[in-house]
C-alpha cells in the first residue's frame, strides 16, 4: 500500500489545502495575540491579560478610548491600584461593549491576571445589573466606556477600603511556581528501589521542546467570597446607574447615539458626561416635558390636515379600513374573519391613504430668551419672597425658558411629524450674549449643550435681540418666520424703533409670540406681539402656555 503520509510542500502550501505557516501567523495576529497553532505552550508572556475574548479591533478601540478619556486613563494608571487592575478595567469595558462577551479558557489567560481578575469578571458579568446596563451599552462605544469608568471607580474604591481584597490581589499577582508537564514525570521505579531525584528545571531550549504542552492553571489564593461578591455587586450597580443615566439624558435631550457619531470620540465622551451631569437633572426633566408637549401638538396638527383620500395602502388603522376589509372581518365564515383580523393585527389590511394639502414652507423659528440676572431666580408654586421662599424643587425662570426654546428646536427638527424648518436660539440681556443656529432637521448635541449652559446676568433690553432675529429671518428664502420671546421684564421701546419693526414684520410676514413671567398683564409687549401669555406661576399655567405656543407654531 502506498504511503499516504504527506510531508511539507516545498512551496510552503499544505497539499490538502490547509493554511501554510505564513497564513497561520496572520491568523495569530487577527486573534489579538491569543493562542494559535504557532503559539501554544507554557510561555505565559504570550498569553493575553484579558479574561474576556477579544480581537485586534477591540484592542485598538480600547487604546483610542484611553487616549480620548483623561478620566479612564487616570483610573487605569492609579498608583494605589493592584498591578492587574488595568486589564480588569479593560475587561469591564468589554463586558459592556461586546455583543456577546465570552470568557476565554483558563489556560488561555496569563496566570496572574487569571487568578486575580477572573473571579471579579465572572461575578460582574453574571450580575443582573450588568445585563440591564448592556441593553443600552452594547456596541455603543461612549456608553460602554463611561459605564466601565463608573464600575471601575467603584470597584477600585472597594479594593482600597477592604484589606482582604487588597491582600488577595497582592497574592494573586505574584509569579506562579513552575509546574512540570506530565511528560516530565519520572518513570515508575521498581519496587524496593529508591526513586530518582526530581530533575532540575528545564532550560530554555528544553522549554522549546515541550512547547506542545499546555500551561496548567496555577494555584489561586483564597478568595474572600463575601467581600468579592459585595465589590462586584457594587461595581455592577454603578455601571448600570451610569448606563441608565446616560440613556435617560439622551432621551430627555431628544438625542440618539447616531446623533453623536460625527463627534470625535474624546468630545463625545465629554459631551455625554456634561449632558448627563447631576446639575442638569431638572433642566433635562423640563426639556423632556416640553419636547413631549411639542410633539403632541405637532401630531394633532398632522391629524387635522389628513382629511383627503389620496390612495390605498396597507395599515392596521381600523378607522381607515376599506369596506371590503370590514365585510371580511364581519364575515360569518370563521376562516375569512380570522384571516382578515390577522392582516389587521399585522398592519396589512387595505386602507385609505389620507393626505392633507402640502403646507407652504415657512421661515425660521427663532427663540429669544432673556438671560438677565433676574431670570436666575427660582419661580414655582407662586413668586418667592423673603417670608415665603420658593421650594427647593421650584424651577428657575431661565430653566423653564431654556426648556421652551429647546422644545421649539425639537419641533423645527421635524419631530412629531412637524415640517422641518431652520431654527435659532438667541440669549440676550442688554445685548445678544449667545446665538445657536440649526439647519432644518439638525440635532447637534454640542449646540444643544451650549444652549443649556448659558448663565444669567446683566439687565434687559429687547432691541438687540429683535434686530438680530430680523436679520436671521431676512436671510431665509422663505417668509413666515416665527419669533418666540420669553422674558421676565417689561421693557419699553421707542416709537421710532417700533415703527420700523412693525414695517419689517409685515414685509417678512413674521409673527411675534411673547411670554412674560411674573406679570398679570401684557404691558408694552401687547403693542407689537401677535399673542402674549402673562404668567404668574410656572406650575400648571406655564405648561398650558407652552402648549399653546407649540400649537401655534
Amino acid at each position: 500500500m502506498a504511503d499516504q503520509t504527506h510531508g511539507p510542500d516545498p512551496s510552503g502550501d499544505d497539499p490538502k489545502g490547509g493554511p501554510n505557516e505564513e497564513e497561520l501567523r496572520e491568523i495569530e495576529g487577527l486573534l489579538g495575540g491569543g493562542e494559535s497553532p504557532l503559539s501554544r505552550g507554557p510561555a505565559a508572556s504570550s498569553l493575553p491579560e484579558q479574561n474576556l475574548d477579544h480581537d485586534r479591533y477591540d484592542r485598538r478601540l480600547w487604546g483610542e478610548i484611553l487616549e480620548a478619556s483623561a478620566e479612564l486613563s487616570s483610573l487605569r494608571g492609579d498608583e494605589e491600584a493592584p498591578s492587574t487592575f488595568p486589564a480588569l478595567l479593560e475587561d469591564l469595558f468589554l463586558s459592556y461593549f461586546k455583543a456577546q462577551p465570552d470568557l476565554l479558557p483558563e489556560t488561555g489567560v496569563e496566570p496572574r491576571h487569571r487568578r486575580a481578575n477572573r473571579p471579579f469578571v465572572e461575578r460582574t458579568l453574571d450580575d443582573p445589573d450588568t445585563y440591564r446596563a448592556r441593553a443600552t451599552t452594547r456596541l455603543d462605544v461612549p456608553a460602554s466606556a463611561l459605564s466601565a469608568l463608573a464600575a471601575g471607580e467603584r470597584l477600585l474604591e472597594e479594593i482600597k477600603n477592604r484589606p482582604s481584597l487588597a491582600e488577595f490581589f497582592d497574592e494573586a499577582a505574584k509569579q506562579p511556581p513552575a509546574f512540570p508537564g506530565p511528560e516530565d514525570d519520572p518513570p515508575d521505579a521498581p519496587q524496593g528501589e529508591p526513586q530518582a531525584a526530581p530533575q532540575a528545571a528545564p532550560q530554555p531550549d528544553e522549554e522549546q521542546e515541550d512547547a506542545e504542552g499546555e500551561t496548567p492553571p496555577g494555584p489561586s489564593p483564597e478568595l474572600p467570597g463575601r467581600d468579592a461578591r459585595r465589590a462586584a455587586r457594587a461595581a455592577a450597580n454603578a455601571g448600570r446607574e451610569e448606563a441608565e443615566n446616560l440613556a435617560g439624558a439622551l432621551a430627555g435631550w431628544g438625542l440618539t447615539p447616531a446623533d453623536l457619531k460625527r463627534v470625535p470620540l474624546g468630545d463625545r465622551l465629554r459631551l455625554l458626561k456634561a449632558l448627563s451631569a447631576q446639575e442638569m437633572g431638572r433642566l433635562i426633566d423640563l426639556v423632556g416635558k416640553m419636547r413631549f408637549l411639542a410633539r403632541q401638538k405637532a401630531r394633532e396638527k398632522v391629524r387635522e390636515r389628513r382629511d383627503e383620500v389620496h390612495s390605498v395602502e396597507l395599515s392596521g388603522d381600523l378607522a381607515r379600513l376599506l369596506p371590503s376589509e370590514l365585510a371580511l372581518i364581519a364575515s360569518p365564515q370563521e376562516e375569512r374573519s380570522l384571516a382578515a383580523l390577522g392582516r389587521l393585527a399585522r398592519g396589512e389590511s387595505l386602507s385609505w391613504e389620507l393626505r392633507g394639502k402640502e403646507k407652504e414652507k415657512k421661515g425660521p423659528l427663532i427663540a429669544l430668551v432673556d438671560c438677565s440676572g433676574s431670570m436666575d431666580d427660582p419661580f414655582g408654586g407662586g413668586s418667592p419672597s423673603a417670608s415665603s421662599p420658593a421650594s427647593p424643587s421650584a424651577h428657575k425662570k431661565m430653566e423653564w425658558a431654556t426648556a421652551v426654546a429647546l422644545g421649539l428646536v425639537d419641533l423645527a427638527a421635524g419631530r412629531g411629524g412637524a415640517p422641518k424648518r431652520a431654527s435659532a436660539v438667541l440669549f440676550f440681556n442688554a445685548r445678544v450674549v449667545h446665538e445657536a443656529r440649526f439647519a432644518p432637521g439638525e440635532r447637534d448635541a454640542r449646540k444643544l449643550l451650549g444652549v443649556a449652559t448659558v448663565s444669567a446676568g446683566g439687565g434687559t433690553d429687547y432691541v438687540p435681540a429683535i434686530v438680530r432675529a430680523l436679520e436671521i429671518a431676512a436671510e431665509s428664502e422663505y417668509r413666515g418666520a416665527d419669533l418666540v420671546l420669553v422674558t421676565d421684564e417689561l421693557c419699553r421701546v421707542d416709537d421710532r424703533f417700533l415703527e420700523g419693526f412693525l414695517a419689517e414684520k409685515a414685509r417678512l410676514k413674521l409673527r411675534l409670540l411673547s411670554v412674560v413671567i411674573g406679570y398679570a398683564s401684557t404691558g408694552e409687549l401687547g403693542r407689537y406681539s401677535d399673542h402674549v401669555w402673562p404668567l404668574t406661576d410656572l406650575a400648571g399655567p406655564a405648561m398650558g402656555a407652552a402648549g399653546e405656543v407649540f400649537g401655534l407654531i
